[in-house]
């Protein structure tokens, strides 16, 4: 299990569009999709978890057929 501070941390770092594309990059480049899930999962995470992210593209739904 990782620890909490290393979790906080990569969290802190994916909040940045340039460090969330490249960690997400890294992850396809594993070809795993345990790996890219977890990735997508932890930038999910860091920019607000699921509910943030579904209000977020809802919004954008509405704006693009608006």
């Amino acid at each position: 299990m990782r620890s909490k501070n290393y979790q906080d941390e990569l969290l802190k770092s994916l909040r940045e569009p340039e460090e969330a594309s490249a960690y997400l990059n890294a992850a396809i480049e594993e070809k795993d999709a345990k790996v890219f899930q977890t990735a997508i999962r932890n930038v999910i995470e860091a920019h607000g978890g699921k509910v943030r992210l579904n209000v977020a593209v809802d919004f954008e739904k509405k704006s693009t057929y608006s």
